[in-house]
């Protein structure tokens, strides 16, 4: 049975650090989806907000979702996809 979850910048109690966290959210899973997205799990970007879809196994796609999205570089510095095709300058 598949789950989601749908987060919109208009949500009730959203508040600015939220939305700045959908955006970024936002940004990485564009990202990710350019590079062929995470196992387990799908999701759907619209103009306001983000759906996220995953199977029976949560975990494992929310894991996965998190490790493509954050890593460390060889500097040691944090690599974030959503930067990846666009440096920080």
């Amino acid at each position: 049975m598949e789950k989601s979850l749908t987060m919109s910048l208009f949500d009730p109690m959203m508040t600015n650090f939220h939305r700045i966290g959908l955006a970024g959210l936002f940004m990485s899973l564009q990202q990710l989806g350019k590079s062929g997205g995470v196992e387990g799990g799908t999701w759907d970007l619209s103009d306001v907000g983000v759906t996220l879809r995953w199977g029976d196994k949560p975990k494992e796609f929310f894991e996965k979702l998190l490790s493509s999205s954050f890593r460390v570089s060889n500097d040691g510095l944090v690599d974030f996809a959503a930067h990846r095709s666009r440096g920080m300058g």
